[in-house]
C-alpha cells in the first residue's frame, strides 16, 4: 500500500532531524600551521551537503526516494490533506527565542544580536531561494506555479531553527531537536499539501542551514563583547530645517 512508502519517507525525517542536530554537536578540527592557527568548522556544512546530496538523488526515475514516487505515495494515503498550518509553522522558534528571553532563559547573544541574527539568516535565505525558484523554474506537484525549486517555507524554517539551536542548543539539546522538529514537519507539510516535491524540500533545508551559518560567519558583533550605544545628533540639510538623526553604534 502507499501508505508504507509514506511510513518510511517519515522515518527517513526523523533520522534526518537527529543528524542535523548530531552535525552540529561533534567536535570541530583545528588546524594548525606553524604561527598560524585556524579554525576549520566542518560540522555546519555535513548536514547541508548530504541534504543536497539525498535531494539530486530523488531526481533519477528509479530512485527509491524519487520525487514522483513519494509525491504519489503521500497523496494516495492523505488524498484529501490540507492544511495552512505551514504558512507560519516555521517562525515558531522564532517567537520562542523571545519568549525564553522573557522567561530569563539567556542564549549565546543579547537579544538584539539575536533579532539581527535572525533577520540576516533570511536575508541570506531569500538571495538563495529566490533566484533559484525563478531560474530553475519547476513546475510545482499541484501544477499551479513554476516556481518549485527549492521550497521557501522550508529554507526559511530550517534557517530559523539553526539559529535557535545556536542560540540555545549549548543549554540543551532537546532546544536544537526541537527546532529541528518543527522545521522537518513544515517541510513534510510542503508535501503533504502537494506544494513542494522532495527535492525542494531536501534543498530549501540545506539552504536555510547555510543561510543562518553564513548569517552568524559574518557577524560583526559578536556575543554581547560591546554594548549597545544610541546617539542623537542634530543635523540640518541644505534647503531643510534642522533635524534629529538616531545613531545607533555597537
Amino acid at each position: 500500500m502507499p501508505v508504507a512508502p509514506f511510513h518510511r519517507i517519515v522515518l527517513f525525517v526523523v533520522c534526518s532531524i537527529f543528524f542535523c542536530v548530531y552535525c552540529f554537536s561533534i567536535p570541530s578540527y583545528t588546524l594548525t600551521f606553524g604561527q598560524i592557527q585556524k579554525k576549520t568548522e566542518l560540522r555546519p556544512y555535513a548536514a547541508p551537503l548530504v541534504l543536497f546530496t539525498v535531494a539530486f538523488f530523488s531526481i533519477p526515475e528509479g530512485s527509491p526516494l524519487n520525487k514522483v514516487r513519494v509525491r504519489d505515495a503521500v497523496q494516495s494515503g492523505f488524498p484529501d490533506f490540507r492544511t495552512h498550518i505551514d504558512d507560519g509553522l516555521w517562525a515558531v522558534p522564532l517567537a520562542g527565542t523571545y519568549v525564553l528571553h522573557l522567561a530569563g532563559v539567556r542564549g549565546r547573544s543579547d537579544l538584539l544580536n539575536t533579532t539581527l541574527l535572525f533577520l540576516k539568516s533570511q536575508l541570506f535565505t531569500e538571495i538563495l531561494v529566490e533566484p533559484l525558484k525563478y531560474t530553475t523554474r519547476v513546475l510545482r506537484p499541484d501544477s499551479s506555479t513554476r516556481n518549485s525549486f527549492p521550497s521557501g517555507h522550508t529554507a526559511r524554517a530550517f534557517a530559523v531553527a539553526t539559529c535557535f539551536h545556536k542560540e540555545f542548543g549549548k543549554k540543551s539539546i532537546w532546544y536544537s531537536v526541537g527546532g529541528y522538529t518543527i522545521a522537518s514537519a513544515t517541510g513534510l507539510l510542503r508535501i503533504m499539501n502537494n506544494r513542494h516535491w522532495i527535492t525542494d524540500v531536501l534543498a530549501g533545508a540545506g539552504i536555510g542551514i547555510v543561510s543562518a551559518q553564513l548569517a552568524y560567519e559574518t557577524h560583526r558583533y559578536r556575543w554581547g563583547s560591546r554594548s549597545v550605544q544610541l546617539t542623537c545628533l542634530p543635523v540640518w540639510f541644505a534647503g531643510s530645517e534642522k533635524q534629529l538623526m538616531f545613531v545607533i553604534n555597537w
